[in-house]
Order: C-alpha cells, then sequence, then structure tokens
C-alpha cells in the first residue's frame, strides 16, 4: 500500500507537453484542506501548532502544501489560529 492510495487526484486527459503543475497543486490543496478540516473536527478541543499539523500529515503531504492549505482555512475562517511569540532562555 502507497501514501498516495487515500488522495484522490483528477484524471487529466492532456497533450505530452502540457503543464499542469498548477492543476495538480490545486487537487493537492483541496486533499489537504479536506483532510485537516477532517482531523480538526475529529477534536474539537485540541490546539495544535502547524509545525505539528505538518508533522502529522507529512505521510499524504510536503510540509508547505499542509502550510498553505491551513493559509487558506484560515483566510476562509474555517479554522482558528492566533500567533504567539515563544520566551527564548537567557543563559
Amino acid at each position: 500500500m502507497s501514501i498516495w492510495d487515500d488522495i484522490e487526484l483528477p484524471d487529466y486527459e492532456r497533450e505530452p507537453d502540457e503543464d499542469l503543475s498548477d492543476e495538480f497543486d490545486d487537487a493537492f490543496l483541496d486533499a489537504a484542506c479536506e483532510q485537516l478540516i477532517k482531523f480538526l473536527d475529529g477534536s474539537p478541543d485540541g490546539v495544535f501548532y502547524q509545525q505539528q499539523l505538518e508533522v502529522i500529515f507529512e505521510k499524504n503531504f510536503f510540509h508547505w502544501v499542509t502550510a498553505k492549505a491551513l493559509k487558506i482555512l484560515r483566510e476562509a475562517q474555517q479554522v482558528g489560529s492566533e500567533s504567539q511569540t515563544l520566551r527564548t532562555s537567557e543563559p
């Protein structure tokens, strides 16, 4: 079983030299958004760091795909988020 088995990508009929990279990016982003929403709906009281979610989903998506999907969901107000500055320790 491959990690790609759970991801449904659209079938494309294309010319051999046709560039479909943007359409593939959209398909991966759509899949990442769907999986993130499903995961977060299953943990309504959960609080996650963005990097934590990137690691959780790294078997299915590159970290930058997960980060971009989270950005899309934040902008659509489908997930909440807040930025916090972490304290650094001084020697």
